[in-house]
């Protein structure tokens, strides 16, 4: 169980998850894998953009295929907090969907989707609502694409899909000083909240940057879960802040997408001949 350092600052439900983490028998919550997207574009900007960050619609949708077919279940980390706190039963083979930033194409391209398919996803938007493009990649001569608006948040969150802060203004949280740090934390989490006037649980670090210091902020502003950049297992013996997750690049086809998915990560190379043909039979 992890050490909490600052317990006297931590919400009582907190703790509840804690002490029922570090009694959890059920492998399913180390065998949940958390996927991180950024973009989707549609199939004239792939002509054109290749960028990491970005994953054709097409792409995507050969990804919930393959969920489908390997019969995963999207579920979202409030739904994993219900269950910590024994209020719900996860399905059998869970999986959370996370796009960082919050993009207009998520709600254009991925949301009718992930309708169609009936699954849900995270998305992490940042608190300052009056920034409505991704300025923090002027910087590196990145495009800017249109960010979510008040109303589609609302709508997302109406129909299921959740709704994590990615801090205020997307800065390096390590580089700030404690009353920056505080303000992009807990102002996120206050704005966002008064927009969708509901409880905000999760957050993510931008560029997947955090120590201690920006981990105890997290917990003290009262998020339940903090996720980086990292790949890896969601690991909750180790920190409910510092989940890893499998980062999904451009380029990256249902074969790819489909080893990514296996568990553990040392079976892809035995396991990918059968992967493969399970995937082509679902096209």
């Amino acid at each position: 169980m992890e050490n909490l350092t600052i317990k006297d600052q931590v919400n009582k439900e907190t703790i509840k998850i804690m002490d029922n983490i570090s009694g959890q028998a059920d492998k399913r919550l180390q065998d949940i894998k958390v996927l991180m997207y950024h973009r989707l574009i549609d199939s004239v900007e792939a002509k054109s953009n290749f960028h990491w960050t970005t994953v054709t619609q097409k792409d995507f949708i050969d990804h919930l295929k393959v969920l489908e077919s390997f019969n995963y279940t999207p579920i979202t980390f409030n739904d994993l907090r219900l269950h910590l706190l024994q209020e719900i039963e996860l399905p059998k083979k869970p999986v959370i969907i996370t796009f960082d930033d919050g993009y207009k194409d998520f709600y254009e391209l991925g949301y009718p989707v992930l309708k169609e398919f009936g699954m849900r996803a995270v998305i992490f938007a940042l608190g300052d609502r009056s920034i409505t493009e991704n300025i923090w990649d002027d910087s590196k001569v990145i495009p800017r694409a249109p960010l979510m608006n008040d109303r589609e948040l609302q709508e997302l969150h109406s129909e299921g899909f959740e709704i994590g802060a990615h801090s205020c203004t997307h800065r390096k949280l390590t580089e700030l000083d404690d009353e920056k740090l505080h303000e992009e934390i807990f102002k996120s989490k206050k704005n966002l909240e008064s927009v969708l006037n509901s409880k905000v649980y999760s957050f993510c670090y931008p560029y997947g940057l955090e120590n201690e210091k920006v981990q105890n902020a997290v917990r003290e502003a009262r998020f339940t879960f903090g996720c980086t950049v990292y790949n890896g297992p969601l690991r909750f013996g180790d920190s409910l802040y510092n989940i890893h997750r499998v980062t999904i690049k451009n380029g990256m086809g249902a074969l790819s997408f489909g080893l990514r998915m296996l568990t553990p990560f040392e079976y892809v190379e035995v396991s990918g001949s059968k992967i493969k043909r399970r995937i082509i039979e679902q096209h």
